[in-house]
């Protein structure tokens, strides 16, 4: 789908969508559920809060199989997540995001649970069960949401136990062996005082990929989760929730396709090895690997969160303390032989304290003011297993005519930070307003890092091209401060119609590159900063039948950190582009007619480089490093899809005994990705999925008929060049899951 393409379909759709509802509303009296926020820190309708939200309730989650973080991505305008493996989650929202893997790396899209900030990426991408809603802020949220929050903030609200008994049992049954359980139970412990619920995930499938050299499937599904909760009213004004949840996935086999734009293409391995067999496979769900690989990620948290009203205002106190164990192995060379394999393991803890006071009256002026400490704890092992050999030696001043050997790299990371937070709003006419918020922040990290290398079995060497000058240790700290200011001018047009104009700050914090090749690059990277210019429209119209959102906005990002390579060795590194720009526009909408609800949302992203210059792999380059320098000013920024788009629909029926029957459908579409070396990320795809629902008269059952990817699209969201070889034509990707049919089967009491 280009870009034409898709204006027109968001012409027609806004253009003929108000007129199907001005001519059918009048069958109904029915109106969409007004939605409930907290991304200020105070119940709010969606409507009424002056930032571009997009909030996923429970039920939407559940229909839409939305089982992790990632998924959020095919429903939610300009945020995009790409997670091909533990440990090396991209998300950007509006472009922002993170740069690399590394431990000392952090991302400039904050992902909370229960407003416990979880700094991990890799354990950010949370299994979603058992949930009330997510809300995804768009934009830079540093004020109220803190570092890290430069791109935007996901905060999974998850469910609290209830006043009365009640619980759900759900289990999905599809192709491929797919079996998913899920369910939960909440119950009163102690008469007016305290309530639990427990609340369990399971899922579990076949691996879709398999390996050519060891006859094996990879990519398997295996995920279990759980979740028990209590809340606790010792009295009408205090409220004390506590939560503890665990989660564990693991995974056989981390295998990816080769895929190529000139069928035939053989591939090649550093300029010396021919392989007999073409990149791209003709089953592109099969891979060439002499090791299977294996990933997964184990964590688990608790929260404890304490609220009481005063006269005049709340006091809130969350308190988090999260553990994370993660590893991945995964053949890099995509070839039998054993040449190059990439394994990491990871282990990290955090604690965070937050205390926040808010007013609580309905007078015109309102504001919420904290204060935030946050540590981080990790260590890393990175090793890379290489034996390479070829004429000429390999690519770099003084290297042998052989690499056999194993590199590691072992970081150790403690970060601490803290910050001070305001923000007021003062109604000062009967429809205008304005907000002024500010947080100021103060952040130290300690990075220690060992890195050596070790002559593999039957080598006679130890070199490694990636610690040229050899064995090394070295120790660093540095520190940052930021000032985050924020300010909103809010106008109500009509009733239910508001609109604002914004202008916020976002910071991501600075950091350590994990693989450097001296102790001389033990040196960290610059903070990150976005400053935003938002315009937003937001209403319920059409006695509550039509909910819109539309936001434009313009981002400006100083010392934008971005991956490159160093000119040395090729190592990846973060570094500091000078200046970048991003111009955008979002829209969303529900509408309800008659039997028929409608929903709707899109973005579009135009953006480029102001000042930047990178090192490019050039393998013509003889004699010395093959990189050269290219001036990327006026180009676009790598792996941000100019649009994507979501619209579904769903009709119900209500049937005579009381009993209804709804079927539902939705198309999800993304343009094509390029890296920040003009090489393609992904093509742009189109997905559609439906489904077909019976729930019993008294709403206790539920069965569903559904199939995701109808058209069985051959499609991958993300992938890199293969090494020496064009990477204009070839790149690896991990493609998405085939066409899936299957049935779930839910049943509920006292809900």
């Amino acid at each position: 789908m280009n870009g034409t393409r898709f204006f027109c379909i968001v012409v027609l759709f806004i253009f003929f969508s108000p007129i199907t509802v001005s001519t059918l509303s009048a069958e109904t009296e029915t109106s969409l559920e007004e939605v409930v926020v907290t991304a200020q820190r105070r119940e709010q309708g969606l409507q009424d809060v002056p930032i571009a939200i997009t909030a996923l309730g429970g039920a939407f989650l559940a229909e839409k199989q939305i089982f992790d973080t990632e998924s959020l991505s095919q429903y939610t305008p300009s945020l995009h997540i790409f997670a091909e493996q533990t440990g090396s989650e991209f998300y950007t929202i509006r472009g922002i995001g993170r740069a690399n893997e590394d431990l000392a790396s952090d991302s400039g899209v904050a992902v909370f649970i229960d407003d416990v900030y979880v700094p991990r990426q890799g354990a950010a991408n949370l299994a979603l069960f058992d949930v009330e809603r997510v809300e995804i802020l768009r934009g830079p949220q540093g004020t109220l949401w803190g570092k890290n929050a430069s791109g935007g903030a996901i905060n999974i609200i998850t469910r609290k136990p209830g006043d009365d008994l009640s619980g759900y049992v759900s289990a999905d049954l599809a192709e491929h062996s797919t079996v998913n359980v899920r369910g939960g139970v909440s119950a009163p412990l102690l008469e007016d005082r305290l309530y639990g619920r427990l609340a369990f995930s399971t899922r579990n499938r076949d691996g879709l990929y398999r390996n050519l050299v060891t006859n094996e499937e990879g990519n398997d599904i295996d995920v279990q989760t759980f979740r028990g909760s209590l809340r606790y009213t010792p009295g009408e004004r205090t409220t004390i929730n506590f939560s503890a949840d665990w989660e564990k996935v693991k995974q056989d086999g981390v295998l990816k396709s080769i895929i190529t734009d000139v069928p035939g293409t053989l591939y090649i391995l550093k300029d010396f090895f021919k392989a007999t067999f073409p990149m791209q496979e003709s089953n592109v769900r099969t891979s060439r690997a002499g090791t299977h690989g294996r990933q997964g990620v184990e964590q688990y948290g608790f929260n404890l969160t304490a609220r009481h009203a005063f006269d005049n205002m709340n006091l809130t106190l969350v308190s988090g303390l999260r553990f994370e164990d993660s590893y991945n192995l995964e053949d890099n060379d995509r070839a039998p032989e054993r040449s190059a394999e990439v394994f990491s393991e990871q282990e990290s803890w955090q604690f965070s304290q937050e205390i926040r006071l808010s007013s609580n009256n309905d007078s015109n002026m309102s504001w919420t003011a904290g204060l935030y400490y946050f540590h981080d704890n990790g260590d890393r092992d990175q090793m890379r297993y290489s034996d390479f050999f070829g004429p000429g030696g390999l690519v770099g001043p003084g290297s042998p005519e052989i690499q056999n050997s194993t590199t590691t790299f072992q970081q150790h990371l403690e970060t601490d930070a803290y910050a001070v937070f305001g923000e007021l709003t003062y109604r000062f006419a009967e429809r205008m307003s304005i907000t002024l918020g500010g947080r100021y922040s103060y952040e130290k990290k300690d990075y220690d890092i060992n890195a050596f290398a070790v002559a593999n079995p039957g080598s006679t060497t130890s070199y490694s091209l990636f610690q040229p000058g050899g064995d090394y240790t070295e120790s660093d700290a540095k520190s940052w401060e930021d000032f985050s200011p924020k300010a909103v001018l809010s106008y109500e047009l009509i009733d239910n119609v508001n609109t604002y104009f914004s202008f916020t700050q976002g910071f991501k914090s600075g950091g350590y590159n994990g693989s450097p090749d001296t102790a001389a690059d033990v040196i960290p990277f610059r903070p990150e900063e976005a400053t935003q210019y938002e315009i937003g429209l937001k209403g319920r119209l059409m006695d509550g039948r039509l909910s819109a959102n539309l936001a434009g906005f313009f981002i400006d990002f100083e010392d934008l950190q971005l991956q490159g390579f160093d000119p040395e060795t090729g190592s990846p590194i973060t570094n500091n582009a000078a200046q970048a720009e991003i111009l955008g526009a979002e829209i969303e909408f529900d509408m309800l007619v008659g039997n028929l609800l409608l929903n709707f949302g899109a973005s579009y992203l135009d953006h480029e480089f102001k000042e930047y210059a990178i090192e490019v792999f050039d393998p013509t380059i003889q004699g010395g490093p093959p990189f050269r320098l290219v001036n990327k000013a006026g180009d676009r920024l790598g792996v941000i899809p100019e649009y994507n788009i979501h619209a579904g629909a769903t009709y119900t029926w209500p049937l005579s005994s009381g009993a209804s029957f709804s079927i539902s459908g939705d198309v999800v579409a993304v343009d094509e990705t390029i890296t920040v070396f003009d090489t393609l990320w992904s093509d742009s795809y189109e997905v559609f999925n439906v489904r077909a629902t019976w729930r019993s008269a008294s709403g206790n059952w539920d069965i569903s008929l559904w199939a995701k990817n109808v058209t069985d699209e051959d499609y991958y969201r993300g992938g890199g060049p293969v090494p020496d070889i064009d990477d204009k034509i070839s790149r690896l990707g991990l493609f998405a899951d085939p066409r899936i049919v299957g049935g779930t089967i839910s049943w509920r009491f006292g809900e």
